[in-house]
C-alpha cells in the first residue's frame, strides 16, 4: 500500500471520513417538519406554544411525570410517533389519571369507576390498609414497621389483604396519600389571595443541603402557616436559594406567586437577608412592595447572645451554670450523692440542665431557676467535694470545678445576681415563647414585645420576686435557706445603688417629675372601683341588710385594704384599746359576778 497525500480538510494520520448518507439523505435535509394542527384532535393533552410542543399534562404534575422526557421539557423535533410513544407511557398514564382525579366536572376514570364498582367488605379492608400506611408514615416509622403492623392486625382479629403485606406496597400508598392530602392544601392556595413564606436551611443525616419553605396565609379559621417544600440545594448561594423557592412553587403549581407574595421570612443569616445579592434583596427586584422580616425570635437569641459576652458578670454565671450541668451530667455517682444529700436536708432538687437547645433563653432560663431552687443542696454537696477530708478524695479537675462553683454560690454579690437575672429570664423567655408560636402577628408580636420592655425597665428600680427574697432574707438575719453571710457591706451597697438610681434620674429630669407624678395619678382605669362594689355586695348580702352605713365602711375599709392574716398586729389594737378608753379599763372586774352574789345571799 502506497501513501498517499491528505486530501483538503482531512486530518494528516487519519483516514478521510466516507458518506454514511441513505438515499433519502437528500430529502430529509430538503424536509421542514412543522406541527401539524390535527395532532391536537389525536392527543388532546399536547399543547404547541413559541415553535415548541409539550404535554400539559405532565406538567401539571411534575411529582408523577417523567422530568427527563422531551415531551415534558418541550421540544421542536414535531413526529407523530413522538407523541404515540409518550401517550402509551405509563407515566404519562398515572399522570392523565391524577388530572382527571382533581377536576370535579371531568369524567371518573377508570381506576375510580373500579374502586366504586368494589366489594364493600373489600373495600373497609383496604381503608385499614390505608390507615395503617397513614400510621407509619404519621409516626415517622420506616417502611419496614408496615408489615409488622400488617401481621398484627390480623393477629388481633383483623383480615387484611395479604397481596399487600409488604414495604414498597406501603411506599405506594403512602404516594397516594400524599397527593390527596397535598390537593386539600393546594385547593386553599388557590382560594389565597395573598400569602407569604418562611425558608431556612440545614444538611440532612446524608450530607445534602436542603432548604425547607413554608408558607404562611389566610384561611378560613384565620392565619395559617403550611408546609410547602423542602429541596435539595445545589449551591448554598443566594442564587441557589431562590432556585430551591422556583422549584417549590413550580412543583405545586402556582405559576403567579410573585403576584400574589407579600412577606419573606428567614434568618439573619447574610445569603438571605444580604442588602445587595441576598435572596430577600434579589426577590425584591421582581416584587419591589415585598416586606422582609428577620426572624423576631432569632433576633431576640442574637441580642442576649451579645449582651451575656459583654458582661462580665453573665459569663461567670454561664460558666458556673455550664460546671453544673457537667458535674452531673457526666457522672451517676455526682448525681446520686446529690439526691442523698437531699434527703438528708429534707429538700426538693432538680439535676441542672443544659444550656444548649433549639432556643437559648428557655433553656438558660430553666438552668438559671433549677439552682435558684435547689439552692442549699447544690452547696452542700459541692463544698463536700471541695473538702480535703473527703473520702476517696475526687479528681483534680473535679476539686478545681468544686471550689469554684462553691465560691460563686457562698458570695452574697453572685448570688443576688442569680436571683436578678432569674427575674430578667422570666420575662425574656416569656417573650421568647410567645415569639414562637405559629399563630403570632406583627401587631402580637409588638405588644408582646413592649410588655417585656416595661417588665425589664421595672426591675431597675423595683425588686423581682426572687430577688427580694434573697434580700430580704439577708437583710433580717443575714442568711439565706440556711447559709449565712457577711452584710455589713452588701445589702447597704444594694440600697445605696437603688437609691442612687432614682436620685440621678430625678436629678436628670428634674423638669418631669412633677409631670410624672399627676400623669401617674390620672385614673386611666375604673376596675377598683368595680372590685369595691363585688366586696359590698359580699358584706351585705341578703342576711345583713341592716348594716349601717358607717359599719359598711367599716367593714369594707378591713376588706380591701386590711393587711394579710399572717400580717396582722394584735398587740397595736390591744394598746389602743387600753388607751382610748374615757375611764380606766378594769379587766379584772365583773359586775355580773357582784350581782349574782348578792342573789346567793337572799336565797340562804
Amino acid at each position: 500500500m502506497f501513501l498517499q497525500a491528505p486530501q483538503p480538510g482531512q486530518v494528516p494520520g487519519k483516514a478521510p471520513k466516507t458518506c454514511q448518507l441513505t438515499q433519502k439523505a437528500p430529502y430529509e435535509l430538503k424536509r421542514e417538519r412543522k406541527f401539524l394542527t390535527r395532532w391536537k384532535d389525536e392527543f388532546d393533552w399536547v399543547i404547541y406554544e413559541d415553535g415548541e410542543m409539550f404535554c400539559g399534562v405532565c406538567r401539571r404534575q411534575p411529582n408523577l411525570a417523567d422530568n427527563s422526557s422531551s415531551l415534558v421539557k418541550g421540544t421542536s423535533a414535531f413526529r407523530h410517533d413522538t407523541l404515540l410513544s409518550h401517550g402509551l407511557s405509563k407515566r404519562h398514564q398515572h399522570c392523565a389519571v391524577a388530572e382527571k382525579a382533581k377536576c370535579p366536572n371531568a369524567e371518573v376514570p377508570t381506576i375510580v369507576q373500579s374502586v366504586q364498582k368494589m366489594d364493600p367488605a373489600f373495600f373497609n379492608k383496604m381503608k385499614n390498609v390505608m390507615h395503617t400506611a397513614y400510621y407509619v408514615a404519621k409516626q415517622e416509622q420506616p417502611f419496614t414497621q408496615f408489615p409488622e403492623l400488617f401481621g398484627l392486625i390480623n393477629r388481633t382479629g383483623g383480615t387484611l389483604p395479604d397481596s399487600y403485606n409488604s414495604d414498597k406496597a406501603c411506599a405506594r400508598f403512602i404516594c397516594n396519600i400524599y397527593d390527596v392530602e397535598r390537593e386539600k392544601l393546594m385547593e386553599k392556595l388557590r382560594k389565597a389571595k395573598h400569602f407569604s413564606i418562611m425558608i431556612d436551611g440545614a444538611t440532612d443525616g446524608g450530607t445534602i443541603e436542603n432548604e425547607a419553605v413554608y408558607i404562611r396565609f389566610m384561611a378560613d379559621e384565620g392565619p395559617v402557616n403550611a408546609f410547602l417544600s423542602i429541596q435539595a440545594v445545589k449551591h448554598g448561594n443566594a442564587s441557589g436559594i431562590l432556585d430551591a423557592i422556583y422549584a417549590a412553587f413550580g412543583e405545586a403549581g402556582i405559576d403567579d406567586w410573585k403576584e400574589r407574595l407579600v412577606g419573606f421570612g428567614s434568618d439573619g443569616a447574610a445569603v438571605n437577608v444580604g442588602c445587595r445579592n441576598g435572596v430577600a434583596a434579589q426577590l425584591l427586584r421582581d416584587i419591589p412592595y415585598l416586606i422582609s422580616i428577620h426572624c423576631v425570635a432569632h433576633r431576640l437569641e442574637l441580642g442576649v447572645t451579645k449582651a451575656i459576652k459583654e458582661n462580665a458578670n453573665m459569663v461567670q454565671l454561664q460558666n458556673t451554670l455550664k460546671n453544673l450541668y457537667d458535674q452531673y451530667h457526666y457522672s451517676p455517682k455526682a448525681l446520686r450523692e446529690l439526691h442523698l444529700i437531699a434527703e438528708a436536708l429534707e429538700e426538693k432538687v432538680l439535676k441542672p440542665s443544659n444550656l444548649q437547645g433549639a432556643r437559648w433563653l428557655p433553656y438558660v432560663h430553666r438552668a438559671t431557676k433549677i439552682v435558684c431552687d435547689s439552692y442549699p443542696v447544690l452547696l452542700a454537696h459541692f463544698e463536700d467535694m471541695a473538702s480535703m477530708e473527703r473520702n476517696p478524695k475526687p479528681s483534680p479537675a473535679v476539686v478545681g470545678r468544686a471550689k469554684q462553683v462553691t465560691g460563686y454560690l457562698k458570695n452574697l454579690h453572685h448570688l443576688i445576681f442569680l436571683h436578678f437575672m432569674c427575674d430578667t429570664l422570666d420575662h425574656l423567655a416569656l417573650l421568647s415563647k410567645e415569639f414562637q408560636k405559629d399563630n403570632n402577628t406583627v401587631c402580637q408580636a409588638v405588644e408582646s414585645l413592649e410588655t417585656c420592655y416595661w417588665n425589664l425597665t421595672a426591675l431597675k428600680t423595683e425588686m423581682g420576686p426572687q430577688m427580694a427574697k434573697v434580700y430580704e432574707a439577708v437583710k433580717t438575719n443575714g442568711e439565706h435557706r440556711g447559709v449565712q453571710f457577711h452584710v455589713q457591706n452588701t445589702v447597704p451597697s444594694l440600697e445605696a445603688e437603688r437609691a442612687a438610681v432614682i436620685d440621678e434620674r430625678c436629678e436628670r429630669f428634674r423638669s418631669l417629675v412633677t409631670l410624672l407624678k399627676i400623669y401617674l395619678v390620672l385614673p386611666v382605669s375604673t376596675a377598683v372601683c368595680e372590685r369595691g362594689f363585688s366586696a359590698m355586695k359580699r358584706v351585705k348580702s341578703d342576711w345583713r341588710t341592716s348594716l349601717n352605713s358607717v359599719q359598711l365602711h367599716r367593714l369594707l375599709f378591713l376588706s380591701i385594704e386590711g393587711p394579710k392574716l399572717q400580717d396582722f398586729d394584735a398587740g397595736l389594737v390591744v394598746e389602743r384599746w387600753w388607751t382610748c378608753s374615757q375611764r380606766q379599763r378594769r379587766p379584772g372586774f365583773n359586775p355580773w359576778e357582784s350581782r349574782r352574789r348578792s342573789e346567793d345571799t337572799e336565797d340562804e
